[in-house]
């Protein structure tokens, strides 16, 4: 389905809005569109959708990466790991509202992907 929508220009937008070049600015950008395209869909349509977006660029994919793995928190269906988590939570007594869930979530992402990203930054550039 990704590969459908890349082939018609359907994504062309996304990893535009993911722009070019690999400054540390540009790589947290890319890592941040990753993460919320994650949190939205999920992550490995996520990542196959903003895969061109670091293509040629090792450091670029690497910032994709990050994006789609350690962004997706913020909503449960993010990630299979997510889901599977709440699910032993659940298991075990521990229940989460989904605002709490989301608010952790995001607070969890944000730091994550950010020192992610500088950390390339820092290595890659």
């Amino acid at each position: 389905m990704v590969a459908w929508a890349h082939g018609a220009g359907h994504l062309d937008g996304l990893v535009a809005l993911a722009g070019t070049g690999s400054s540390t600015g540009d790589l947290l950008r890319v890592a941040g569109v990753t993460a919320v395209a994650a949190n939205v869909v999920n992550n490995l349509p996520a990542y196959l959708a903003l895969e061109p977006a670091g293509v040629g660029e090792p450091t670029r994919l690497m910032a994709v990466l990050v994006g789609a793995n350690v962004g997706p928190l913020v909503t449960p269906w993010a990630s299979l790991a997510t889901l599977l988590w709440l699910q032993r939570c659940r298991t075990a007594g521990v229940r989460w509202r989904l605002w709490r869930l989301a608010l952790a979530g995001a607070a969890c992402a944000v730091l994550a992907v950010t020192a992610s990203a500088l950390a390339l930054g820092l290595l890659g550039g």
